[in-house]
């Protein structure tokens, strides 16, 4: 009986991911890959990354995470889409019976319960960031943080909401803070992975 070691395990993830890439098919960005790599080997599923850019794209890096992809997150994902489409539907039929207001609830409520998977699954990575921040200190605007916790939720740096009304000059100062900020995560997740 051959039993998988650590190494084992982390050249198949790495494999893996070298692989896969992101949604759009394109590669992990080397800036961001490490990270993604020792959370997937945490057992924690990323859904696309970027370690920012400042010709295109978030001028931070970033990771997203979705729900993992259950029978119920399929069906209530199913559901959404069909509810979206009735609306979009009743729009432009002009409704004028106020069924789209009911639409619109029943739709929110769906992605309410897909919101709620959301926030379930990110929670490992909640745990690893309050540790992480008990043994780290920085600018409170290099901390990482999530956002859009809806369909999917966003890691990135607490002030890349900033970066848009920032000169050129400016977002490339906080893009390298921010990266570096990345970097120390990574630093504790391989120390996690390690450790285990």
């Amino acid at each position: 009986m051959h039993f998988e070691t650590k190494a084992d395990m982390f050249q198949k993830m790495k494999r893996k991911l070298k692989r896969t890439g992101d949604r759009l098919g394109r590669p992990i960005d080397e800036g961001i890959f490490d990270v993604v790599l020792y959370l997937n080997l945490l057992g924690i599923e990323t859904e696309a990354s970027c370690e920012g850019h400042l010709d295109h794209g978030v001028a931070a890096p970033w990771i997203d995470f979705v729900p993992p992809t259950t029978a119920l997150y399929r069906k209530l994902q199913k559901k959404a889409d069909v509810q979206y489409e009735s609306i979009r539907a009743a729009v432009e039929e002009g409704d004028t019976q106020g069924h789209i207001q009911t639409l619109q609830m029943a739709h929110g409520e769906t992605m309410e319960r897909i919101s709620i998977l959301l926030k379930q699954s990110i929670q490992p990575v909640m745990k690893l960031l309050s540790e992480f921040y008990t043994q780290h200190r920085c600018n409170y605007e290099y901390m990482l943080t999530f956002r859009n916790a809806w369909q999917f939720a966003r890691l990135t740096n607490v002030g890349e909401m900033f970066q848009d009304i920032r000169d050129k000059n400016e977002q490339k100062k906080h893009l390298i803070h921010y990266q570096k900020e990345m970097q120390e995560f990574m630093s504790f997740l391989r120390m996690k992975w390690e450790g285990n």
